[in-house]
């Protein structure tokens, strides 16, 4: 059975023991296992939606990809993806991200409430994890499974 969760943002998670459990299924999809796309009207969440769903309404598993490679960047940074109150540049977590994506810039990425405590090569490593969920074309994005096993091995 094929699942697109269609609305996946970061409060849309709880935590317990520090262990992530998916807490609001109201927008999640359900469909046939060789049918890895679905048309529906667009309801995601202004800065987690991938182009490909923008563009044309279509959401695809790789969809969800790209909204959980938004979600670690939030998690990375104490971040929202979108504030317009934000510096210039910045406003957008992903364009931010890629202009911060080498281990001289990182720390101007990484949330200030972690202070500086973190292992860099980590957390840059987790960054690039990210950023390949963000890859604008659909067929570049790897797989849940591949992030996942990457985020493992981190």
């Amino acid at each position: 059975m094929l699942s697109i969760y269609e609305d996946l943002i970061l409060t849309a998670f709880c935590w317990q023991d520090y262990n992530a459990k998916l807490s609001d299924f109201g927008l999640a999809k359900l469909g046939s296992p060789g049918n890895s796309r679905m048309t529906i009207m667009p309801t995601r969440t202004h800065g987690y939606a991938a182009p490909e769903y923008v563009i044309s309404g279509l959401l695809y598993e790789q969809s969800d990809v790209y909204s959980f490679g938004v979600m670690i960047l939030e998690m990375l940074s104490g971040q929202l993806a979108k504030d317009p109150n934000r510096p210039k540049g910045q406003t957008n977590i992903i364009d931010w991200a890629k202009s911060l994506a080498d281990r001289r810039k990182l720390s101007h990425f990484m949330d200030p409430r972690l202070k500086g405590q973190y292992n860099s090569k980590q957390a840059l490593q987790a960054l690039h994890v990210a950023l390949s969920c963000l890859a604008g074309e659909l067929r570049s994005r790897p797989s849940m499974k591949v992030v996942l096993k990457a985020l493992e091995q981190i």
